[in-house]
């Protein structure tokens, strides 16, 4: 009967071992061909992490703030979630993020672990709300198709915007009113890499005076810059029939560039990767953005932002969730920060 009654005691610890295990949620953008690595990093995050199951979610970049403060407000957030540096300041301002000082003191983490352009960004009134991926890669690149531009008589990208408009004035490509082929196109939907605020510091421009209270885009800097993506959109047909082209799936379901249609793109160093798999026979080369009338060819394009990892307000576990954002940001050796983006070149 002793032996019964120890039996039975194993067992309810045992059981209440096996309880014991943690699940957290994370909420991350990186879908494509990168989802089969954050499910890498995720699986051996567990391995290394005995007791935490971790609950990935791929959310759509549509109204991602939106969704993830109507999670917050509801009392529901997920326990780690990857934010823009330059999401920061309005979510401290919303109390919707956690400081992650403590934890940083607690496991030896420290600021100089990063460079400070992406710390620096981390940081508001002396208290680090994100931790970056580390260098998250240059955004304001020119990925060009060598054999097209060959064809045209150019075995460089354009260095100028004079030349930047000659060249697509003599690459493009329109019959009967319809883009065939486009040389490049500013995107100015996108949020994220907006080229405006590209081509008005590769313009010798400035984005805010030095007190930060007066924005300067109406400046001759910034009228040359909007003017130049005004004229390469009507290269391209006019701005309607320019979004028709590249609003274009099927045949080209993962864009125009890999697929002929495109000769030049902007993009960051995550192309490289995307070149890999959609186009692994492409001659392509790698520029800086062309720099205006106003400007110096040291100066190109810009970066915006960059990402990173935190914990929002409400989150349960904050021990386990603390651990997950340093193993995605700070984890060297393994499958962890530098191994997600060394993977995408």
């Amino acid at each position: 009967m002793k032996k019964l009654s120890t039996l039975i005691i194993l067992l309810s610890i045992s059981s209440s071992f096996a309880l014991a295990e943690v699940t957290i949620k994370l909420w991350h953008h990186w879908g494509g061909n990168r989802v089969p690595l954050m499910e890498k990093q995720i699986k051996d995050f567990e391995k290394n992490h005995p007791g935490i199951k971790v609950e990935v979610s791929l959310k759509p970049w549509d109204n991602r703030l939106q969704i993830l403060l109507t999670a917050i407000a509801a009392g529901d957030p997920p326990n780690v979630t990857m934010l823009g540096r330059h999401d920061i300041p309005s979510f401290v301002m919303q109390n919707a993020v956690e400081p992650l000082d403590n934890w940083m003191q607690k496991d030896g983490i420290s600021r100089d672990l990063f460079y400070s352009s992406e710390i620096n960004g981390a940081i508001i009134d002396n208290k680090v709300y994100i931790l970056p991926l580390p260098t998250g890669g240059a955004r304001s690149l020119i990925w060009w198709n060598k054999k097209m531009f060959a064809e045209a008589g150019y075995y460089q990208f354009p260095q100028t915007w004079k030349e930047t408009l000659e060249a697509a004035h003599k690459m493009t490509i329109i019959n009967n009113g319809k883009l065939k082929r486009a040389m490049l196109r500013f995107d100015v939907t996108n949020a994220n890499d907006n080229p405006f605020l590209m081509l008005l510091n590769a313009n010798g421009g400035k984005w805010l005076s030095e007190d930060g209270k007066k924005i300067l885009f109406n400046t001759p800097q910034g009228i040359e810059a909007m003017e130049l993506i005004i004229k390469i959109t009507n290269i391209n047909g006019g701005y309607e029939e320019q979004e028709a082209f590249y609003s274009q799936t099927g045949e080209w379901e993962n864009g125009p560039f890999y697929q002929d249609y495109e000769a030049s793109e902007i993009g960051g160093s995550w192309e490289y990767f995307k070149i890999l798999e959609y186009a692994p026979n492409l001659d392509f080369g790698v520029a800086s953005l062309p720099y205006g009338p106003s400007g110096s060819p040291k100066v190109r394009g810009s970066f915006l932002g960059g990402w990173g990892y935190s914990i929002p307000k409400k989150a349960s576990h904050l021990r386990e969730s603390w651990k997950l954002v340093k193993w995605l940001t700070t984890e060297m050796d393994g499958t962890g920060a530098c191994w997600f983006l060394q993977q995408q070149k």
